[in-house]
Formats: C-alpha cells, structure tokens, sequence
C-alpha cells in the first residue's frame, strides 16, 4: 500500500503543468472578458450555461485527480498479476525508447498522444456507451471558451487512460510530455473560444475556432467530423475533415434532446435509461447532403 500512495503522488505531481495552465488561463480571460464589458452599461445576468460552466472548471482539479488514481489502479493491477513489485520506476520508461534523445522522444510523445487523442474522440461519438458522456461536453447551445472544461469525469477518465497506457507500455516515461500539457491546454480552450481569424496555410496543420466549431453543430449540418485536438492532418488522413467554404456553423448542442442546465443533472444523465444516440457515420456530403468539403479560406 505504502508503493500505491507513492505512485499515486507521483502522478498527482504529474496534474501540475496542465492544471496550472488551466488555472492561469482561465483567470486570465475571465480578466479579459471583464475589461471588455462596457463600463457604462448595466452587466446583463450571465447565461444559465456559462454558470454550469464555472462548476465544472472547479471540478477540473478533484476530476483530474480521480481519473489519475483509477489510470494507476489498472496500472498496479496489471503489474501485480505480472508477479512484478510495485515502484517509483514503473514510470520511469523502459526499452529503445529510453535511449533516444530527450527531445526526440517528446515529439514522438505529442505526436503519438495528439493521434490517440483523435482515435479516442472519434470513438466517443461512434460508441453509443461512450457518446453517453461525451454528450454532456456536446450538450451547450452556444460555444465558447468556459465550455472547454464541460467533461464529464468517466470521459475524462476514458481519455485519459487512451493517452496514458499506451505510451507507458511503449516504454515511454509518465512525464515526458509534461512540458507540452500547457500547449495542449491552450489549444483546446483557444478552439473553443469565439475567435474567427483564419489561420492561412497553418489550417491545413492544425486546428482553431473554425476548426472545432463545426465539430460542435448538429450532425446534419456537419457536426460528425473535426475530431483532432491540435493536428488537423488525422482529420484529413482519416476522412473526417470538413470546412466548407462561405458557410458557417448555426446551430449547437445535441441533435435529439437539450440537457438541464445543472452540473448534478449532468452528472447522472449518462446513466438515465433514454440516453442520447451515437452520431451519424458519415459526413452530410457522404450521404449527398451538403456539397463536398472544401478548405476554407
């Protein structure tokens, strides 16, 4: 028990980077947001939704944390049934891996946990256990930067554990990517926001607001489609990217139903009998909808 709490602890430590990120971003544009309202006029009462919002960016830590003690549990478990003892070194990396250098591994990290990531998303809209969770992210009818924390715990368990014990099994170590969590953090909040400036010839790389925005409509207007968190090129590899030009998103949320506006009622509709269906398998050009897909401009 005494090795459990060390790794636990190790891999508490490990929250740091992102979560600092989080915390620092996060104050920072609720600073930005004020400075911006017009000082003459009365302040209109915040949206129900944007409320929701600042509980789950409470809950991030004690979420973050959970999801790291299950991932270690599997991780312990798995390392007992080998006959093996538990330790510190375990994630420490092992094998070929280790004998590359520092920052060759690190691009190789990022860019292998940036394509889980697009795996593990696509899956959470496909399996119709998983869209369970994954709604509650879907379920806000306006996007906007406070939204990005809108997870609910067993999807952020589910994604973490994606991420983690594969590169762990490869031999990479735990922290390793520790120095990019902060850039992965900003790129999720930044693809939230309500920001539509074009990227130019970086869209064909990586994703922003446009990107993810039509991620977040309804299914027939395109909303099955843009599942990368920062390389948009999965989402061309793969046969999900969709920009069409001289249109944008209308409307978000849920295709089927609209959920309380309420952390708690949140928390407990995954488990509710009636559930939201899994999204469509194809992109509305496939099924002769919309017109093909386009880069935007």
């Amino acid at each position: 028990m005494p090795a459990f709490v060390e790794l636990l602890w190790l891999e508490i430590q490990g929250v740091g980077p992102a979560l600092g990120a989080s915390i620092g971003m996060f104050l920072g544009l609720c600073a930005l947001q004020l400075a911006r309202s017009p000082r003459n006029k009365p302040r209109a009462e915040p949206p129900r939704e944007f409320a929701v919002d600042m509980v789950y960016w409470a809950a991030t830590a004690v979420a973050r944390v959970a999801s790291r003690t299950v991932v270690l549990a599997i991780v312990a478990l798995f390392v007992l049934a080998l006959g093996e003892t538990l330790s510190p070194e375990m994630f420490s990396g092992f094998g070929p891996v280790m004998q590359q250098p520092r920052w060759l591994m690190l691009i190789e990290l990022f860019v292998l946990t940036d394509l889980l990531s697009y795996w593990a998303h696509r899956a959470c809209h496909r399996v119709p256990l998983l869209w369970r969770f994954h709604a509650v992210h879907h379920s806000p009818r306006r996007v906007h930067w406070t939204s990005t924390a809108r997870l609910h715990p067993v999807n952020d368990l589910m994604t973490y554990a994606s991420l983690v014990l594969p590169p762990l099994l490869l031999g990479f170590p735990l922290d390793a990517l520790a120095p990019v969590a902060p850039l992965i953090v900003l790129f999720a909040v930044w693809s939230h926001s309500k920001t539509n400036v074009s990227l130019g010839w970086l869209q064909r790389i990586v994703t922003g607001p446009r990107f993810h925005r039509w991620h977040h409509t309804h299914s027939d207007e395109g909303g099955d489609a843009n599942f990368a968190g920062i390389l948009s090129i999965w989402d061309r590899a793969f046969r999900t990217y969709y920009m069409p030009e001289g249109r944008v998103p209308e409307r978000f949320g849920l295709d089927d139903q609209v959920m309380e506006e309420s952390f708690w009622a949140q928390m407990v509709e995954p488990f509710r009998k009636r559930g939201t269906k899994a999204r469509a398998l194809e992109l509305p050009e496939q099924r002769g909808e919309l017109s093909p897909v386009t880069q935007s401009r």
